[in-house]
């Protein structure tokens, strides 16, 4: 049930501009060169009773550092070891209780923190596998140039960046209810009616910026409104945490599982609009 992993990695990045202007031409190359190491503490008793039904716990922490550095062949020999990095924490645990025969209840806890040089951003809201994915344009992004950014799943209730920052931490509760299996004495035999699933959920979480979700330091809480030469800063006190709940559906269909959302977001004691959210793949 359990394993400890070693993952090491070397990539290169090169991006170059698309030259539709003269000044274009005079932008240089992006190249950039990365080594990385990475550990991971694994524990997984899982058990898969059906599609997205499982039974048992399993849980991971992980550390990665990443380390950029320079190198040049050609008409002259240029290296640098290190020109930058990157240090990760993180968990990641999960836990299947049966309940009421045939369904489950789904626990999860993440969350992970990034330091150094090339920090990574993590944007938090919306699903894992969403195919018509939204953005949040009102909340602000520090004006940083990361290294790396990534959309940590699940907080429904809202479109992608309804927090960002350098930490995260999220937690999801799910009831997963095979509905026809509670119609027939003895086992489905069709896979469709077996995996068509009644779900009902809460998502919370924050990403933060510093520290601590301080929530007076927070850029989140931070509006400067320009005019005729004219600045002001507002303090705002939008909360650091937000949470949604919500029901749903599962189907499998011509081999594509699919997942129907109808979820409620709370932001600063506030509910939201409800959001209809269509993704694909298995739920946590």
């Amino acid at each position: 049930y359990r394993s400890v992993r070693l993952t090491g990695q070397l990539r290169s990045d090169q991006r170059f501009l698309l030259h539709s202007t003269p000044q274009d031409a005079a932008v240089p190359d992006l190249d950039e060169k990365r080594v990385s190491l990475k550990a991971e503490y694994v524990f997984d008793n899982t058990l898969d009773i059906d599609l997205n039904l499982r039974h048992g716990t399993k849980y991971k922490f992980y550390a990665e550092a990443i380390n950029r550095f320079d190198v040049q062949i050609g008409n002259y020999w240029n290296f640098e070891a290190s020109r930058g990095n990157t240090f990760l924490f993180g968990f990641d645990g999960r836990h299947y209780e049966p309940f009421l025969r045939n369904s489950i209840i789904a626990l999860r806890a993440a969350g992970a923190t990034s330091f150094g040089s090339d920090r990574m951003l993590y944007y938090i809201g919306g699903t894992d596998g969403w195919i018509s994915p939204g953005f949040n344009q009102d909340i602000p992004v520090p004006d940083e140039n990361f290294a790396f950014k990534t959309v940590a799943p699940n907080l429904r209730g809202f479109n992608t960046n309804i927090r960002n920052g350098r930490s995260f931490l999220l937690g999801s509760a799910e009831l997963r209810i095979p509905i026809f299996k509670y119609f027939s004495r003895k086992e489905l035999k069709s896979s469709f009616l077996r995996n068509i699933q009644a779900t009902a959920f809460v998502d919370a979480g924050s990403a933060w910026h510093g520290f601590v979700p301080n929530i007076s330091d927070n850029p989140l809480n931070k509006v400067t409104l320009e005019q005729e030469g004219v600045a002001v800063t507002l303090n705002l006190d939008r909360s650091t945490f937000v949470y949604g709940y919500g029901v749903g559906a599962r189907i499998n269909l011509f081999g594509y599982f699919i997942r129907a959302d109808y979820a409620w977001g709370v932001e600063s004691g506030l509910v939201q609009d409800p959001k209809l959210y269509i993704s694909l793949g298995v739920d946590f």
